[in-house]
């Protein structure tokens, strides 16, 4: 019996570890999840834009610049200041590419009429996932656009 004293202290130092850690990927995880889904929003809006801008100009330069001009503008927004940051700080790399088919989406096959924002370079920063060892989550972004076609048919149905 003797030989059995003190075993509890290392059992409910592990215990204690293993829910700290459990509680640190939930945290982590869920602010992760919320910066995925800013960045993705953004991409989102930046895909939109430069779409309808090429459709609109045929211009690639034009489109390019309307995707980082919105990617920019919404980063700023309200809630954002964690992608801002990053953003400003030159961590995000948003490229925008253009293909002619959109599945398989090819970049580079033409000037559109496709449109592709990748936003990379965003990760969120853990705090209690740092005792398993993650220090930060990857939160990358891709959007996809391009020309929406007429609605219903017949005179004024285009719109």
């Amino acid at each position: 019996m003797s030989r059995q004293r003190g075993i509890i202290i290392p059992i409910v130092a592990i215990g204690l570890l293993a829910m700290l850690a459990v509680a640190g990927m939930a945290l982590d995880g869920s602010h992760a999840l919320a910066n995925k889904t800013r960045i993705q929003n953004t991409a989102d809006a930046a895909a939109l834009a430069a779409a309808k801008v090429l459709d609109q100009t045929q211009n690639t330069a034009q489109s390019t610049a309307a995707a980082n001009s919105l990617f920019s503008i919404n980063a700023d927004g309200l809630g954002n200041h964690e992608l801002n940051d990053a953003y400003d700080a030159g961590d995000i790399n948003v490229t925008v590419q253009y293909s002619t088919t959109v599945s398989p989406f090819v970049p580079g096959s033409g000037p559109g009429p496709f449109v592709r924002v990748l936003a990379t370079g965003f990760d969120t920063q853990t705090t209690l996932s740092r005792v398993l060892g993650i220090n930060d989550i990857s939160t990358p972004a891709t959007a996809v656009a391009g020309p929406s076609g007429p609605l219903g048919t017949g005179n004024g149905a285009e719109v």
